[in-house]
């Protein structure tokens, strides 16, 4: 396990924008909760119900048969198999239909036909599902299909599915953008942050484009924060944690360059991206490349005029680090103050 160091947990005095960013995105999700929770419930009685899930898969598959030119060919070849008779593959089928826009749209249209005791049931819980879901607090602040106004586009990027999506996202927001905020101060911060996440909504928006199901989370804005610290900090070295054993000399801290943070959290996301099928993919590989490679933008903008911002950030940091960190750093000009070196 590797995890940046970075600038650690400053006074919310000194990130001002960090810490109302993290307030706010834990206040929505507080006051939302319950209402979520609940809704959540009952959504997930209708979606584990497995004779809904296999009408819907049959009435899915139906409907790619007649009209194969509206849908993917994966799908279509899918389509063919379940309605040989396969249970999983029709509830699989049945999954998918909740994320196709073409589906959605059209499935309180369909006419009945085949058994009319379970069109009917499916039909009811199907009325059900689309009231609960206009309700449900990551469908209304969520981008959609059929929603993704201006305004959207930035209410999406605080609002999370569960605690544990809240929990990583601003454990990330706290490391990276304290170190962002420290450099190129606070409003700068919060405009990175929202542009970011609004950068992500767009080019997941161009890439995969909007489903039936909600791009909601605070992670495309991060990734720019993410981004920003690559650009400004390239060609200097960042403190890192690593773990391997709880044995000693197999923890502790080390400086690596900067771009060792393309290749733990913006390559993962483009091997996902290009990996992904887009029919069955549920992570925004795209709205993550798309906030990562807004925040490099502005970080390359930005890093010749605040490199004095930035090495005085880094001295501070590296005066925190144990000696011998430092002691095996040198030969590098990492381990002596930049304050001290000639400007170039």
């Amino acid at each position: 396990m590797i995890f940046p160091f970075l600038r650690g947990l400053a006074s919310p005095f000194k990130a001002p924008a960090i810490f109302l960013l993290v307030l706010l995105n834990v206040v929505i999700f507080g006051v939302s909760y319950a209402v979520s929770d609940r809704t959540q419930v009952s959504i997930d009685a209708i979606l584990d119900n497995s004779e809904f899930m296999k009408t819907q898969g049959i009435l899915f598959a139906q409907e790619i048969k007649g009209q194969p030119e509206r849908f993917s060919p994966i799908l279509s070849k899918l389509s063919s198999e379940s309605l040989l008779g396969d249970e999983e593959s029709l509830v699989a089928m049945g999954n998918l239909a909740l994320r196709n826009n073409e589906f959605m749209k059209s499935a309180l249209t369909i006419a009945p036909k085949g058994d009319l005791i379970a069109f009917k049931y499916w039909r009811e819980k199907f009325q059900k599902l689309l009231s609960l879901q206009a309700v449900h607090p990551s469908y209304f602040m969520g981008l959609t299909e059929s929603q993704h106004s201006l305004e959207t586009m930035f209410l999406y990027q605080f609002a999370h599915s569960d605690s544990g999506h809240l929990f990583w996202n601003m454990l990330f927001l706290l490391v990276f953008g304290i170190f962002v905020e420290s450099v190129l101060g606070s409003l700068r911060t919060l405009l990175i942050y929202l542009c970011s996440g609004l950068v992500a909504a767009l080019g997941f928006a161009a890439v995969s484009g909007y489903s039936s199901s909600p791009l909601i989370g605070a992670s495309g804005a991060i990734t720019g924060l993410i981004g920003v610290v690559v650009t400004i900090s390239w060609g200097y070295r960042l403190p890192f944690f690593y773990w391997l054993l709880p044995i000693k000399n197999y923890f502790g801290f080390v400086l690596l360059p900067a771009w060792v943070l393309v290749i733990v959290y913006v390559l993962p996301d483009l091997s996902g991206y290009l990996s992904s099928v887009t029919d069955f993919h549920s992570v925004a590989y795209a709205a993550h490349l798309g906030g990562a490679l807004a925040g490099a933008i502005i970080g390359l903008a930005l890093r010749k005029r605040f490199r004095p911002h930035l090495e005085r950030t880094l001295d501070e940091v590296y005066s925190r680090l144990p000696r011998e960190v430092l002691r095996n750093s040198e030969g590098s000009p990492v381990h002596q103050s930049y304050s001290q070196r000639p400007t170039y």
